[in-house]
């Protein structure tokens, strides 16, 4: 039996050692933890001076989508603060107002509020895309992709990624994905409806608003196909 290795462009998410000690002892649900670890997840890759989470993001979160309700999710975050993990508060002002947790520290909380005080929109706070695979490494598929920042694919999805690959280069959809996933609107049809505006007006970097093909679509279901076996309901 050939041993499971994690692939070799593993990114890792730094995690404080309070966590893995005495709190960890004190969590009686294995959902708060979850809850916990993908909130750091999630905070590390946010870009700028505040490193932060928003409640929206974690209720939107495909890992923890179906394990846990918005209820308990913000139960378990308010726990979390309770234990001194997280810090948390309120940033941007008018509809744009949400809560935000970061971690517990000194600078953080520094941040959080000068955050609170200039009225910080934190859409316009880039969450930084996963790290472009070293040399030699195995560029992710669209389908995996997918799986890693929006949920499970369907035969629905399937077809669809199938034909935005047949209209739209590869780094496209592989930023409207991630687009997507920032926004806390992990649905296809979202990422679908940046594609369009990127197609009809350009995405504003340079770029025309037209296609580029760049890959042949059947070559990522059969990807797919080989590393997680049939497609559902196919």
């Amino acid at each position: 039996m050939n041993p499971v290795t994690l692939p070799r462009d593993t990114t890792f998410t730094p995690t404080p050692d309070p966590l893995l000690g005495d709190i960890l002892m004190e969590m009686e649900d294995i959902r708060e933890l979850k809850c916990v670890l993908r909130a750091l997840w999630h905070i590390n890759r946010r870009k700028g001076a505040l490193k932060c989470v928003t409640l929206e993001e974690l209720a939107t979160d495909p890992v923890l989508h179906g394990a846990m309700d918005e209820a308990f999710i913000e139960e378990a975050m308010a726990r979390a603060a309770r234990r001194r993990v997280f810090a948390r508060g309120a940033v941007g002002a008018g509809q744009r107002r949400t809560t935000v947790f970061t971690l517990n520290t000194e600078s953080q909380r520094r941040a959080l509020q000068k955050a609170a005080d200039s009225g910080l929109d934190l859409s316009s706070d880039a969450v930084e895309p996963p790290p472009a695979p070293a040399a030699g490494t195995e560029r992710p598929n669209v389908f995996a992709l997918y799986e890693q920042e929006i949920g499970m694919i369907t035969p629905l999805i399937a077809e669809a990624l199938k034909a935005a690959e047949e209209e739209y280069p590869l780094r496209w959809i592989e930023q409207a994905i991630w687009e997507a996933a920032r926004s806390g609107k992990r649905s296809w049809r979202y990422a679908e409806a940046i594609l369009k505006r990127w197609k009809s007006q350009g995405r504003g970097d340079g770029e025309p608003g037209r296609h580029i093909k760049e890959n042949d679509p059947d070559r990522y279901i059969q990807d797919y196909v080989k590393r997680r076996g049939p497609i559902p309901g196919t």
